[in-house]
């Protein structure tokens, strides 16, 4: 059963990784809970790793890392576009303050 809920954590990363590469944040969060409790009830379990466990969570790992990667690209990616929003509002305001 511990492989086999490994093998569920690892399908349910993947499409972790194909929500960030579609830039589906909301699918991929709903999925991501889902992935989180998967592996936390892996875990609970108290397991003895296995190689192929320990296969499985490295390959789950380096999928994270590349969803990491994407979801940091992306919240840069909008911080940038509040700050410009944020400037342009300032300006329209400066520009609006300086009328009679």
């Amino acid at each position: 059963m511990n492989s086999a809920t490994l093998e569920q954590a690892l399908d349910l990363t993947e499409q972790m990784l194909m929500f960030a590469l579609q830039q589906d944040w909301e699918q991929l969060s709903q999925v991501e809970a889902l992935q989180r409790e998967t592996i936390q009830s892996f875990f609970n379990q108290g397991p003895v790793l296995t190689q192929n466990d320990q296969s499985l969570i490295l390959k789950i790992n380096s999928l994270l890392d590349q969803v990491i990667s994407l979801s940091e690209a992306e919240m840069h990616a909008v911080n940038e576009q509040i700050t410009q929003m944020k400037k342009g509002r300032a300006a329209t305001k400066a520009y609006g303050q300086g009328e009679p």
